[in-house]
């Protein structure tokens, strides 16, 4: 005899899944997975880089990636985590120019320095790190990351900057700024991926396949003539994710074309991207939503840049990484965020 189910008791049995699943996440080093079923027929939209954007609902045009057919992707990417060729549809994907980009973003914002015989950690990248006031409501996970290493041994030196790709970075002497103060055995930590995409008529843009790999390669090369250890950061997702509360990957290619160089040239990555996925589709929304900002003035939400709330969690995932990642050796014994312990249950996500 079938004895009836109360639906409050399915609920709560539900509600602890869920929770178990995330916290397993929490303290696994182990890959995710299946937490949620997912409709492969079902396109999974992801929105290209605006500026001016504070949420989806703004209309521009979103880039439609889909999982079972991939006709107009890059040839040549395919994502090793998802098994899929990231979707552009906007515009030949191997036309962009090289000549300069136009200024973007206020010119400021290169951080004092004061040397010193500490490991520096120097971080090259975009809004998604910088450093804002302390009343922002917009963060970025470079203004934490220090309170997640022993300050006795390492310091953190932001050059992140809103607006950026790895092109334009460049153009402006960013790094040139960096290479005047890095030292031998410090690292550069190099992050980009929202702004390499961005369908404007700024020209920061860049082609995951060739240039993104050609300006990263400098970034590498001229870190590694000062004698410090250049670092590759699978950029973060947006805060994209389908009706079932799967997070997938919306900054198309480039973290998988950052992965391919890192092997190629023996750079070490953390992978950020993968990170995130795994680590938001665990805990569902709204909980990842809050890792995102919300403007406090007009009540948008912008699935692009962080809040301060989620600018830490994105720290703390990033300090987690590196006992994880070989050839950071040197950083390890200074992470304060402890290593993930294995354990009898793993959860994986379904890409």
């Amino acid at each position: 005899m079938k004895l009836p189910i109360s639906p409050r008791l399915l609920v709560l049995a539900s509600a602890a899944l869920l929770a178990f699943a995330a916290l397993a996440h929490e303290d696994n080093a182990e890959s995710l997975a299946t937490i949620y079923l997912v409709d492969p027929t079902n396109p999974q939209i992801s929105y290209d880089e605006d500026p001016h954007a504070s949420g989806p609902g703004v209309s521009e045009n979103p880039t439609v990636i889909y999982p079972e057919s991939q006709a107009g992707a890059l040839s040549g990417t395919t994502d090793e985590y998802t098994a899929l060729q990231p979707g552009v549809h906007r515009g030949d994907p191997d036309t962009y120019s090289l000549s300069p980009a136009s200024s973007y973003g206020p010119p400021d914002g290169i951080p004092p320095h004061t040397p010193s015989n500490k490991i520096v950690i120097y971080l090259a990248s975009d809004s998604t790190v910088q450093t804002f006031a302390a009343n922002s409501y917009l963060h970025g996970w470079g203004q934490y990351l220090s309170q997640y290493f022993n300050s006795n041994f390492v310091r953190v030196e932001n050059h992140a900057r809103s607006g950026r790709s790895s092109k334009s970075f460049i153009e402006e002497k960013r790094l040139d700024v960096i290479l005047s103060r890095i030292k031998a055995g410090d690292y550069l930590f190099v992050m980009f991926a929202v702004n390499d995409s961005a369908d404007d008529t700024s020209n920061r843009k860049t082609n995951p396949a060739s240039t993104y790999k050609a300006y990263l390669r400098v970034y590498a090369a001229k870190a590694r003539e000062k004698g410090a250890i250049p670092v590759f950061v699978a950029a973060q997702i947006k805060c994209t994710y389908n009706a079932q509360g799967q997070y997938t990957n919306s900054v198309q290619g480039y973290p998988q074309a950052m992965r391919e160089l890192g092997r190629e040239i023996g750079v070490a990555v953390l992978d950020l991207n993968r990170e995130s996925i795994d680590h938001l589709t665990a805990v569902g929304p709204p909980e990842g939503n809050r890792w995102y900002a919300t403007n406090p003035s007009t009540g948008a939400f912008d699935y692009i840049h962080l809040s301060p709330y989620g600018a830490d969690k994105y720290a703390r995932l990033l300090s987690r990484l590196v006992p994880r990642t070989k050839g950071l050796e040197t950083l390890v014994p200074h992470v304060l965020a402890p290593a993930r312990p294995a354990t009898l249950f793993t959860a994986r996500t379904n890409y």
